[in-house]
């Protein structure tokens, strides 16, 4: 038996998620077959993963590794890509996907996949295989949207605590700036970066980094005004995926994701300042365009793709809301399609 090592990444990314990390670290202690860590763009998905993947007192799973997703396009090649990080020999009578249920069966792993929101239906495909065929094989998936796949776990971050939030800033903005000074007025432009920014790890990471470029009440009214391009002057991260450089990039990344009809509702609803139930939602959006049944199933389509939050008052329906960040995105594409009011 041996172990791979994982490398993850810095604590400071995990700064306010010890509720979200010690819950899928019980999960794959309980052998959960399917876990899945999901949320809105730039909440720490991949980092919270990566983390409880890295802890150690887990004997049971004893290979992990982390196949290069941004490289593949096809679904359909999903297991030739999992097969290959494994090492599986070819046979010209097997499918892939065959052969590596023969090198899985009776191996004891933990399979991490992240990044990989662009191959959903390829690997809800592969999960279903491997877990109906191989007893000892589980998953831990990263992506914006569940597998929906019998027995998942599902584990959301929310955006950060206020406290934490502040705490992410100041951590990242002493390792890129000169030391903030700790006025009351500083620390409540800091508060307020963080708030306009949702509270989302890698948006409070690139506000702090920016820092080494701008004073505090320049970040501020550059988030006030244009948070979007938060990370666009910024030197690249070694490692870090395309869509993770800028906020921009991270949202862009969900819009491309999303069937042209989700795109033309998200672009509506951001028209919502504050939140909103699906009747008010066929109220502004619903056209012949957007028909009223699919602008209702398009709502919960965007929160399953954590693209919209959900308020549950009660036994009453949901009140929806759009986080401000995701909101500024959706403005831009309404004033692209000539929609703004």
């Amino acid at each position: 038996m041996r172990t791979t090592m994982w490398h993850a990444e810095p604590t400071a990314g995990v700064i306010g998620r010890t509720r979200e990390l010690t819950q899928v670290e019980r999960l794959l202690r309980r052998r959960a077959r399917v876990v899945t860590v999901t949320g809105p763009p730039g909440a720490g998905k991949s980092t919270v993963a990566a983390v409880a993947a890295s802890r150690p007192g887990r004997d049971v799973y004893v290979e992990r590794f982390r196949p290069s997703w941004e490289e593949i396009q096809d679904p359909e090649v999903v297991p030739h890509v999992v097969a290959d990080a494994l090492r599986t020999p070819d046979d010209c009578t097997l499918s892939r996907l065959e052969m590596l249920l023969d090198t899985l069966e009776g191996r004891s792993l933990l399979l991490v996949l992240h990044d990989c929101d662009h191959l959903i239906g390829g690997v809800t495909e592969l999960v279903n295989a491997v877990v109906g065929h191989c007893r000892e094989v589980d998953f831990l998936v990263s992506a914006r949207q569940p597998l929906h796949v019998p027995g998942e776990q599902i584990v959301v971050l929310p955006p950060l605590a206020p406290a934490a939030a502040l705490a992410l800033f100041t951590a990242v903005a002493r390792e890129t700036a000169p030391p903030l000074p700790q006025t009351e007025h500083d620390q409540a432009l800091v508060a307020e970066v963080c708030e306009l920014l949702d509270r989302l790890p890698l948006a409070v990471e690139l506000a702090a980094r920016s820092l080494s470029d701008m004073s505090l009440e320049q970040l501020a009214e550059l988030v006030r005004t244009r948070c979007l391009t938060l990370g666009a002057y910024l030197p690249l991260t070694n490692g870090r995926p395309l869509h993770h450089v800028t906020l921009a990039n991270a949202i862009s990344w969900s819009h491309e994701l999303c069937t042209p009809p989700q795109r033309l509702l998200w672009a509506r609803l951001s028209a919502f300042d504050g939140g909103f139930g699906t009747a008010e939602a066929v109220a502004r959006c619903a056209d012949e365009l957007l028909p009223p049944a699919t602008v209702a199933d398009g709502a919960a389509q965007l929160l399953d793709r954590s693209l919209l939050l959900a308020d549950r008052p009660g036994a009453g329906q949901a009140r929806y809301r759009m986080p401000r960040t995701i909101r500024a995105y959706g403005a831009t594409m309404l004033r692209y399609l000539g929609e703004a009011g």
